[in-house]
């Protein structure tokens, strides 16, 4: 190792070394001679190592890449989302997650995001009583900006892989119920404004979730057809669909006639609709489950099975791709009429002229 001074770079200290395959390379050592001797110690060091085959020229350029400031890493990191063409929605609500968890831990640099910091700042995130989707959208989030660095030779792949999610299934300390026929009847008939009726119709006959009736247009809604066709860039799934608008909402629309631009100006806040809900003499709460916005999506799924649609159709007209989801969660369960359905197969074992004795 030599250390040397260039007049020529404002008197700073440069350090020469040589590497593990023998060639000389020149570092900028700083401005005292002690700051070059500290950056001379960390070279050799390096090399050192190398050499003795604790460590490759690969897993140390990952170290010190590591070590840029994270403000740089996140600019790369939504340019590089940009151009694999991920939408707006998603880059938002990636960074605000990725953010998130940076700010929590105080990471300067990607070396900082250790599985540590990182579990410790999600276990607050579960003591704090949030869900446990929300923890796996942070675990998610961050996992995706390191699997991105790894493949970029900036850190080591797989750093956050012992970290496990919550399970979502067994969350349920927000679980949204479904209404009945006549609860849902009685919600639209109470409804004063007729524009929320509309709205509520649109959750509970086809189906939409919140969000997604408040992004429909008038272009959407074919009224000769009776059908909605969903621009990929309204749904959650960012997948484009067409649903089947059922007779009674059909009638209203045709009444009402074609309009242009967006159908609602406005979407209704949870207060309003519980207002809406106590004006109908609706519980908000019945057996820890809860009519909040979401129980719309899933009373419209519910009321599909009661009526004995099919569970594969039940599931295409929800646009799930998993029928689990479909039945174990928007399917209130305690709704179904199995008394009814029990008595069908006595009725089946008459029909076919077999007693229960001659069965067994």
């Amino acid at each position: 190792m030599k250390i040397h001074r260039r007049k020529d770079r404002n008197n700073a200290y440069y350090v020469r070394v040589k590497d593990e395959l023998n060639k000389w390379h020149d570092f900028f050592g700083g401005y005292t001679e002690q700051e070059a001797c500290e950056v001379g110690r960390k070279y050799q060091n390096d090399i050192d190592m190398i050499k003795r085959g604790l460590t490759t020229r690969e897993d140390l350029n990952a170290v010190d890449s590591s070590r840029r400031p994270i403000a740089e890493i996140l600019v790369e990191y939504k340019a590089d989302m940009v151009t694999n063409r991920r939408s707006e929605k998603y880059i938002k609500e990636a960074s605000r997650c990725v953010q998130a968890v940076i700010d929590g831990i105080k990471a300067k640099c990607l070396a900082d995001i250790q599985p540590g910091p990182v579990g410790k700042w999600l276990a607050g995130v579960i003591k704090a009583k949030k869900s446990a989707r929300t923890h796996n959208g942070y675990l998610r989030a961050i996992r995706a900006l390191m699997n991105w660095a790894a493949v970029r030779g900036l850190v080591r792949p797989d750093v956050l892989r012992f970290l496990k999610q919550q399970s979502e299934h067994t969350d349920r300390r927000e679980e949204s119920r479904a209404l009945t026929f006549e609860e849902f009847d009685q919600l639209i008939e109470s409804t004063p404004d007729k524009m929320r009726q509309l709205y509520y119709l649109f959750s509970g006959r086809c189906g939409l979730r919140w969000s997604e009736v408040f992004r429909l247009e008038w272009e959407d809604i074919n009224l000769n057809d009776g059908r909605i066709n969903l621009r990929p860039e309204a749904t959650k799934s960012q997948r484009g669909d067409v649903l089947d608008i059922p007779p009674d909402l059909l009638g209203r629309l045709r009444v009402m006639g074609k309009g242009k631009g967006s159908v609602f100006s406005s979407k209704p806040i949870l207060r309003t609709f519980k207002a809406d809900l106590q004006r109908a003499g609706i519980s908000y709460e019945v057996d820890g489950k809860q009519a909040d916005r979401k129980c719309l999506r899933k009373t419209f799924c519910t009321h599909l099975v009661m009526r004995g649609v099919p569970i594969n159709e039940a599931m295409k007209m929800m646009r799930h791709k998993d029928p689990a989801l479909t039945l174990n969660i928007y399917t209130e369960l305690g709704l179904l009429n199995t008394k009814a359905s029990a008595a069908k197969l006595s009725s089946s074992r008459k029909s076919s002229g077999l007693s229960i004795v001659d069965a067994g």
